[in-house]
């Protein structure tokens, strides 16, 4: 069977979405034609003007030049422009096999040509390649999570196919700068976990007796189907219109992102859900003083900050993100609903309104930029915070745009009337994955009501056209129905999570004394009383002994990541250098010496949170 019809036969069934997209292309603007050598190169273009991809005269030679040019040891090496993929499968068949590979083509074109010179197939079985096809920015922004391997990661290097690149030069020049950030937003997102070292679960195992007196997010799916929602967030551009949200009279359903809670309560609109995802305290400020002021519900995942289970008993929902410790706890109580929070509070927003049915979905106050140069609407937590110290509205106004001035990258972009503006290379992002969850909900109409920042990829309108068009006239909301929903806190379910969480308890305070002894047994060794070689298979068990039940390791990652990452990324280290025995056997221990004070924490919190658990109340409503 030839390549062509090879790749034909395997892509419908490998990759269906992308097998579709081929298959419907119009005619194609590029020409094939062969090369002295023969292997095919393809130009662009009239006669005139045409550009070709590839050597005329060896397209092979010319690929293998081109990766020569490239540090294949790199680990990640991101390939912009496929062409006919002379050079891609150079790479692949050149590189280490621990480097990991990210093709970036905005031209399906193309890839509909490389069938006949790439083996698709077996590249989409390998799983140290990646892709992001077709000129969607979102699509990179989706590949590089999967992309990136943290424990390897220092650098990226990137390997172009010039003439492509210079076709498509506003592409590629977005492209990598897409790449870059996301890797930087990634590895600063680590890090974070590493420094945070545990706030989420143990914010849920602290919150988990109130959360249980929660009502869940799951009893929420459908409850508003076909009502008219509007997604309340606190950028600059809130302050135009928000006031007209008074006239809503509970005709359509307000979701308010945290930061937006006390804008709206300063002009006297009551949001239906306020939604919190945040696991820190300085997010919980965003609600501070809120719970006598606040008549409707809050929607909290159950990492946030204790407070928010404090300060708003009796008005809760309560939602999980998808980990190990709230499947965990799920498994042994019932589904709470999960809730996606990526990057912002508005995914988490968003991910609430299609779950409620809301149709359809509408935006303000989401700039993801600095209009006026300001960070955010009035009222705000920050703009409280700096008037209770400075007492100066003024210096409040330069201060917002000293910050803009040091908020990481700055660009400039397009708003919604096409004026340019400010935003940061972030804000953009998380525009960009916005974007991408929109598009993975069919049958939902979005509309950007903000008036103004630069969310111009969707249906925009004015505020006062949406009430007119989907608000006026219609009745009010039977509201009085959430507060009939019962909450989780039934007596079994609590017996059956306390027994869950005592026996993980016990896994880790076993484990850890097995840990503590393997560790002094290498410390002897290393100190001249026994051989390290007959200990480093003994070490391994004991290390492998954490993912016999895959979801003690992922519990244990969940706390901290640092022992294993260190442990990882000495270990490729030693390998690449051919290190000796001793050498290992000291990465060992001092892996060991990390882990035992981390086991102790979560044994420590799994016991506690489950004898809380057994000292609480809670038949359920």
């Amino acid at each position: 069977m030839d390549l062509l019809s090879e790749n034909r036969k395997l892509l419908p069934t490998l990759c269906p979405g992308l097998w579709r997209s081929l298959e419907s292309l119009p005619p194609s603007p590029y020409r094939l034609e062969p090369s002295r050598q023969g292997p095919p190169t393809v130009r662009y273009g009239p006669v005139d003007r045409t550009v070709y991809l590839h050597s005329r005269y060896d397209p092979l030679a010319e690929a293998s030049r081109i990766v020569a040019a490239a540090d294949l040891n790199a680990e990640h090496l991101v390939v912009l422009g496929l062409g006919l993929g002379y050079h891609l499968m150079t790479v692949m068949e050149s590189k280490p096999p621990e480097t990991r590979v990210l093709l970036v083509e905005p031209d399906l074109e193309l890839v509909r040509l490389s069938l006949a010179t790439v083996p698709w197939g077996a590249l989409l079985k390998r799983s140290d390649f990646f892709f992001a096809l077709g000129g969607d920015p979102g699509a990179i922004s989706s590949a590089i999570p999967a992309f990136v391997d943290l424990v390897s990661c220092d650098r990226v290097e990137t390997i172009e196919l010039a003439p492509e690149v210079r076709l498509a030069e506003r592409f590629f020049s977005q492209a990598r700068r897409t790449i870059d950030a996301e890797v930087r937003t990634l590895l600063i997102d680590f890090q974070t976990r590493l420094v945070e070292d545990s706030m989420v679960p143990r914010n849920v195992l602290k919150n988990l007796p109130r959360a249980l007196d929660a009502r869940p997010l799951a009893a929420l799916r459908g409850r508003f189907a076909g009502v008219p929602g509007i997604i309340v967030s606190a950028g600059p551009s809130l302050d135009q219109n928000v006031l007209q949200l008074r006239r809503l009279g509970d005709r359509a359903v307000t979701i308010a992102v945290d930061t937006a809670l006390k804008p709206l309560l300063a002009r006297g609109i009551q949001p239906h859900f306020t939604a919190v995802a945040d696991p820190s305290y300085k997010n919980y400020v965003h609600l501070l003083g809120t719970a006598g002021r606040l008549k409707h519900f809050v929607i909290a995942e159950m990492g946030v900050a204790g407070r928010v289970f404090t300060d708003f008993q009796g008005r809760l929902f309560t939602a999980v993100l998808d980990n190990p410790l709230t499947r965990m706890i799920e498994s042994a109580s019932q589904p709470i609903g999960k809730a996606q929070a990526w990057g912002s509070v508005i995914s988490m927003a968003l991910d609430l309104a299609v779950q409620l049915g809301l149709d359809p979905i509408v935006f303000i106050g989401q700039d993801f930029a600095f209009t006026g140069m300001r960070n955010h609407c009035r009222h705000t937590s920050w703009e409280e915070n700096w008037l209770a110290t400075h007492h100066d509205p003024g210096a409040l106004e330069n201060k917002e745009r000293e910050s803009i001035i040091g908020t990481g990258r700055l660009v400039e972009q397009l708003d919604v009337r096409g004026q340019p503006v400010l935003s940061s290379e972030r804000l953009v992002l998380y525009k960009n994955y916005l974007l991408k969850l929109l598009r993975e909900v069919p049958g939902r109409r979005f509309i950007n009501a903000t008036e103004g920042g630069i969310l111009t990829e969707i249906e925009t309108r004015p505020l006062a056209w949406v009430m007119r068009e989907f608000v006026a006239g219609r009745p009010p909301l039977d509201l009085a129905c959430l507060d009939r929903i019962p909450t989780l806190g039934v007596a079994r379910h609590r017996s059956r999570l306390k027994s869950v969480l005592l026996g993980k308890a016990a896994f880790f305070e076993q484990y850890r004394q097995a840990v503590l002894e393997m560790k002094e047994s290498l410390d002897l060794a290393l100190g001249g009383s026994e051989d390290p070689d007959r200990l480093l298979e003994r070490a391994d068990r004991v290390k492998g002994r954490l993912y016999d039940v895959p979801q003690n390791g992922e519990l244990l990652e969940m706390w901290s990541q640092a022992p294993i990452f260190r442990f990882l990324k000495q270990s490729r280290q030693l390998a690449k250098r051919n290190a000796g025995t001793r050498e290992v056997a000291a990465a060992y221990r001092d892996y060991f010496d990390h882990l035992a004070p981390k086991l102790a924490k979560v044994a420590a919190a799994l016991d506690r949170a489950g004898r809380e658990l057994a000292g609480a109340g809670g038949e359920g409503r």
